[in-house]
């Protein structure tokens, strides 16, 4: 990752970025127009001489908590609760910079930007903020041009992340100085998680091994593999490595089936987010931001979820990077036993994971 964000020519590095920006939001609360009485009654206890503005506090008291000089907002209940820093006027263009801009980001529409950045901030007006910054993004305005409808889906949805994937290639893509031409693109059905490996050619051993030392030995034992008929999936070293690991493998015919439409969404999200920029400035180097992207992704709420593929994978939703402190706090709260971390991530993930099946269910039903 260092390597490809030392490579990043356009927009603003997130090691840029993330140095000092906490300490300017604790600069900016205590002066900031609409948040300064918030503020000053969470850190001090003190509230404002207008009534209308105390009304509104006290409302929203346990909404809000100071913590550490900074402001956080919570917001749902259970597995959906998120923690919210509070982001000052001075400070909101670097979260949105960082959350649509950067190189990396693969440029979010309105949605996706707000639903992305309400998982980690908060300020008044934030969503009208989302759509004035989106609004002359042409990277935007070329996704919402109109696209063929495709056919409702037919697999059955999954019980749980990696237990149904599809496998596909994308490429060719100019040769890379580390010799590579195409990608082995892998998706997940359930949580939407993306691997993907880049390789100079993508022959059926190629295939095999990636599936074996990069989804098996890392996700654990898949169910299901969905392809094309292309010859590399259908070889008889795949085969016989389906068989050895206890995968049913499903053949689709067509370039529109379904494996192919999750494949097809995260390449147009590559595409119109990095790849064209990529080949403008930088075009040798395409499969250094590969990984840097996928995290991106996976960062990102799907909107048939509503969740992000890193927290239906793992129970948990990282710290945003803007929200690293640089030095462990001496207040944080004491680390908790295994066995007690075990119970909360378990309960977490099976309540994540009804969450993602009861909307996916109705995404189906509206395409139906």
């Amino acid at each position: 990752m260092a390597a490809a964000l030392a490579g990043v020519q356009a927009g603003v590095s997130p090691l840029q970025v993330e140095k000092g920006f906490l300490d300017r939001v604790r600069e900016e609360l205590p002066r900031d127009p609409l948040l300064k009485d918030h503020f000053k009654y969470f850190a001090e206890g003190v509230l404002p001489r207008e009534a209308k503005k105390v009304k509104q506090i006290l409302l929203e008291e346990s909404t809000f908590e100071e913590r550490g000089g900074l402001l956080y907002r919570y917001e749902g209940r259970g597995t959906e609760r998120k923690e919210q820093l509070v982001v000052p006027e001075a400070c909101r263009k670097t979260v949105l910079v960082m959350n649509h801009d950067h190189q990396l980001r693969g440029h979010p529409g309105a949605n996706r930007l707000i639903e992305k950045t309400l998982l980690h901030f908060w300020w008044p007006g934030l969503r009208a903020d989302a759509r004035e910054w989106v609004a002359p993004c042409r990277e935007c305005r070329e996704r919402l041009k109109p696209k063929a409808k495709r056919a409702p889906q037919t697999v059955p949805m999954p019980p749980r992340p990696w237990h149904t994937l599809s496998i596909d290639v994308s490429g060719p893509f100019p040769t890379s100085r580390r010799g590579n031409r195409f990608v082995l693109v892998v998706t997940d059905h359930f949580g939407k998680d993306v691997e993907t490996f880049a390789r100079p050619e993508l022959p059926a051993h190629v295939v095999a091994q990636s599936l074996v030392d990069e989804i098996f030995c890392r996700h654990g034992p898949f169910e299901v593999l969905l392809s094309d008929r292309g010859t590399n999936f259908l070889a008889e070293i795949v085969s016989e490595v389906l068989k050895i690991l206890r995968v049913r493998r499903k053949v689709t015919a067509g370039y529109h089936s379904q494996c192919a439409g999750l494949t097809e969404r995260y390449n147009q999200t590559w595409e119109q987010g990095v790849g064209k920029q990529l080949r403008a400035e930088n075009e040798l180097d395409w499969d250094l931001y590969l990984q840097p992207f996928n995290f991106s992704y996976r960062m990102t709420p799907h909107s048939e979820t509503g969740l992000t593929p890193f927290q239906l994978t793992h129970g948990y939703e990282p710290t945003h990077m803007l929200r690293v402190e640089p030095v462990l706090s001496e207040t944080r709260s004491p680390p908790v036993a295994y066995n007690d971390y075990y119970s909360v991530i378990r309960q977490n993930r099976l309540e994540l994971i009804e969450t993602a099946q009861a909307r996916m269910e109705k995404s189906r039903q509206e395409r139906e």
